[in-house]
């Protein structure tokens, strides 16, 4: 089985359980990666990128990230994250604490540290039931260890960047 309906022991990774419960499907899958300017133009830009070839991953139905959520407190203003994070009219502190203070976004979404970023994967349940799945959560590992690493630096050297796919099933 490639998946594992236990969360590794850490505080947490136990709001995630809520994640799957919010999306509603079988299995939920999380790329959870660390980007030092994670809440930031350009690392809200390398999230929509990696959440965008996530989404095209084959079993994956659909992908969501914080680059993709809108900003709290305006919700029914339809810019994204990465669009207000882009604006150069924005107080970008304020907003990095509106999105830290946000329970639906935080430990979630993105961790306290403002640095870690979850993709919530949601999987076709045609490809758990085909055993295809072993492929696409491959792909999906192969994504997240090559992550954008090359166009990205940090004062001339390779922004290093973790990550972890873990999958949950619904009990």
């Amino acid at each position: 089985d490639v998946c594992s309906s236990d969360l590794p022991e850490h505080p947490r990774l136990r709001n995630y359980e809520s994640v799957q419960e919010d999306f509603s499907g079988d299995t939920v899958c999380l790329a959870v990666y660390s980007d030092p300017e994670l809440l930031t133009a350009a690392g809200l830009d390398r999230l929509e990128a990696f959440t965008a070839k996530l989404a095209a991953v084959p079993g994956v139905l659909k992908a969501t990230s914080l680059a993709n959520l809108r900003r709290p407190g305006a919700l029914a203003n339809l810019r994204t994250l990465q669009q207000w994070f882009a604006r150069s009219d924005v107080d970008v502190d304020k907003l990095r604490r509106e999105i830290l203070d946000c329970k639906l976004y935080a430990d979630q979404f993105v961790g306290a540290d403002g640095q870690t970023a979850a993709v919530v994967l949601l999987a076709d349940p045609a490809y758990m039931g085909s055993g295809a799945f072993t492929q696409t959560l491959q792909t999906i590992r192969t994504l997240a260890e090559r992550k954008d690493r090359k166009s990205t630096r940090l004062n001339s050297s390779h922004l290093v960047i973790s990550y972890a796919v873990f999958c949950l099933k619904k009990k």
